[in-house]
Order: structure tokens, then C-alpha cells, then sequence
């Protein structure tokens, strides 16, 4: 049988479950409502976007940053590496450096 195997649905929402609660908590009411609702509808996915092929999983070592724009976005640069969900995922959760 299956039972005890969890590949299918970490596989399926692994990545949701690490990458929807910093939009719910940190995010401002627009944000939850143009990407944590569609999520939990599920009609979107979302995944969090943490390790880089030279930090790994150690956030004090991520060299990924984000400088704001003039029109009010961000202008991310970096790499990231073994996304929990990356591969299906319609949003990440990202995590960089600011000033």
C-alpha cells in the first residue's frame, strides 16, 4: 500500500505550505489578494525561494538582493536552487538582501 508515503502530496503542496505564510503574515491586504487568495482557492501555486547554489539553506550567507524601483517595484538579482515546488509553482516567495 501507500500508506506513510508523502511524496505526492509534499510534491504537491510542499512548497505552498513554506511559501504561502510570510504572504499571509508580511504581506499588505493587495498582495494576500492578488496572490494568497488565488492560492488557496487553488487556482494558483506559490513556493518559497530560499537556498542558493553557494549558501545553500543559510540565510545569513544568501547573496540574492532587491533594490526598489522609481515605479515602485523591486529589482531582484540572483540565483536560487532547490525550490520546494519551483518547477509547478505560479509565485515564489523570495527571500534577498535590502538596504
Amino acid at each position: 500500500g501507500v500508506d506513510g508515503c508523502y511524496g505526492v502530496s509534499d510534491g504537491l503542496f510542499g512548497g505552498m505550505a513554506i511559501g504561502l505564510p510570510p504572504l499571509l503574515k508580511f504581506g499588505t491586504r493587495d498582495l494576500i489578494e492578488r496572490y494568497a487568495v488565488p492560492c488557496i482557492k487553488g487556482e494558483k501555486r506559490i513556493c518559497l525561494a530560499i537556498s542558493e547554489p553557494y549558501a545553500g539553506s543559510d540565510v545569513a550567507q544568501i547573496r540574492t538582493s532587491a533594490s526598489p524601483l522609481q515605479d515602485g517595484a523591486w529589482q531582484v538579482s540572483g540565483v536560487k536552487k532547490w525550490i520546494t515546488g519551483g518547477m509547478v509553482a505560479d509565485f515564489f516567495t523570495t527571500l534577498a538582501r535590502t538596504e
